[in-house]
């Protein structure tokens, strides 16, 4: 490709990336300034003028060098002449890894001002040589889901989506674009200092890397596209496997034995989805631990929870329950059926009502149904085979210490429909269902 071609087949390649996604109607560029990011927002507009999207830019003030102020005005100038309305954000970084903190900082204003101005995407100016870095950045630390560094297109949580339209272009193509254009950029003076990893892998690693392997960059950056698009499709795998295979009720679960049956490559990916929404990241050696363990075997995790491997199932719980149920229970008229004694029962009015949910206590017992005689709750759990690990997170319905009706695993024989009885129906409601 010739110097005058070089913006046209970013073009183009920005164009394939758009019609990738469901063509979305309203962009937000992030420009700082740099030439990544002024390169970015041209090409944007060029698309915004070939398909009529609704362009928008945001440019974050972090406040953190003297060049700040003047990086500010250098981006207005710009969003004027190419005709972009702008947002300028002033950000306030905490205290800790500075550059961290930046990045998140930034991040929150970005996704702020898309629910603001209902912007449903955000594009960045990533390219492959910051692909190329995150890969080997991670890959260093022994990292295994994240090789598989910044997506052309991905979803956060809040719905929004973050657009990559240039990881397969290098920075010095972004520059030769801005040069046909007759278009200027601030250089960010702290991207020397190679005191942070990724300075010093673009400054001093990479170059020498190129020398001895000519397009290692690039193909850094193929590698984590190709492992980013595997890691996809095993997230997918392990999705279907925890929808056919894990349970939230009353503690979440999943099957031990058809875990085991699984590639380990796959086990890692349902761990993480599994494990990791609930208590946050956890380390390596932890994972393995997991995906090792025996029957009866207890591994801590984050936030004072643990795994443990009760009979053919794997649990996830706490070693503090909640301070009340998380559920309640709904009184309906009686129509005949007596209910399936786990979440509805049919009983005598008012034979509850002096009733309340709770979780099971020292010196709670229990009439089973169709039993005679009176048993300790430990026992009749016990006797009922219920797993150890979710026996202190059951709701009981209590008169006291009296146990009618152990949610989800019998009732007592107080809660006996009687033909000689007035009779009503108790549903027992989950909270959020």
């Amino acid at each position: 490709m010739s110097k005058e071609d070089v913006f046209s087949g970013l073009y183009a390649a920005v164009k394939r990336s758009y019609e990738k996604s469901e063509r979305p109607g309203k962009v937000l560029a992030a420009v700082s300034g740099g030439a990544d990011s002024v390169a970015l927002l041209a090409l944007l507009c060029a698309l915004r003028d070939a398909e009529h999207i609704e362009l928008g830019a945001v440019h974050i003030h972090h406040g953190l060098r003297e060049a700040s102020d003047r990086e500010e005005t250098d981006v207005r100038k710009l969003c004027e002449r190419l005709n972009v309305p702008l947002r300028v954000c002033h950000v306030r970084v905490g205290n800790g890894n500075t550059e961290s903190m930046a990045r998140q900082a930034r991040y929150d204003a970005f996704f702020r001002i898309c629910m603001e101005d209902g912007y449903p995407v955000i594009a960045l100016g990533h390219h492959a040589a910051d692909r190329a870095e995150t890969f080997l950045m991670r890959a260093v630390r022994g990292c295994g889901e994240g090789l598989g560094a910044l997506r052309e297109w991905s979803t956060r949580e809040n719905g929004i989506m973050l657009w990559r339209p240039l990881l397969d272009a290098l920075p010095e193509q972004l520059r030769e674009a801005d040069r046909e254009k007759g278009l200027e950029w601030c250089e960010d003076e702290s991207n020397a200092d190679t005191k942070y990893v990724r300075n010093y892998l673009r400054n001093d690693v990479f170059p020498l890397l190129e020398e001895k392997v000519t397009g290692s960059v690039k193909g850094m950056a193929r590698s984590a596209m190709i492992i980013g698009d595997e890691q996809e499709f095993m997230r997918e795998e392990a999705e279907k496997f925890l929808l056919l295979n894990a349970s939230d009720s009353p503690v979440p679960s999943f099957d031990a034995g058809r875990f085991s049956s699984v590639h380990p490559a796959l086990q890692r990916h349902i761990i993480r989805l599994f494990f990791e929404k609930r208590c946050g990241e956890i380390p390596f050696e932890t994972e393995e631990a997991v995906r090792g363990m025996k029957p009866g075997e207890k591994i801590n995790l984050p936030g004072d929870t643990y795994a443990v491997r009760y009979g053919d199932r794997i649990y996830h719980t706490g070693s503090k329950r909640p301070g009340k149920v998380n559920g309640y229970l709904i009184e309906t008229p009686y129509t005949g059926d007596p209910g399936d004694g786990v979440f509805s029962q049919g009983c005598p009015a008012g034979c509850a009502a002096n009733a309340v949910l709770r979780f099971r206590e020292n010196g709670d017992y229990i009439y089973p149904l169709g039993t005679n005689g009176r048993k300790s709750l430990g026992d009749y759990m016990t006797d009922r085979k219920i797993p150890a690990p979710v026996r202190d997170f059951i709701p009981v319905l209590c008169d006291g210490k009296e146990v009618l009706w152990v949610i989800g695993w019998g009732v007592s024989k107080k809660m006996r429909i009687r033909d000689d009885a007035e009779c009503v129906m108790l549903l027992y409601c989950p909270d959020g269902e």
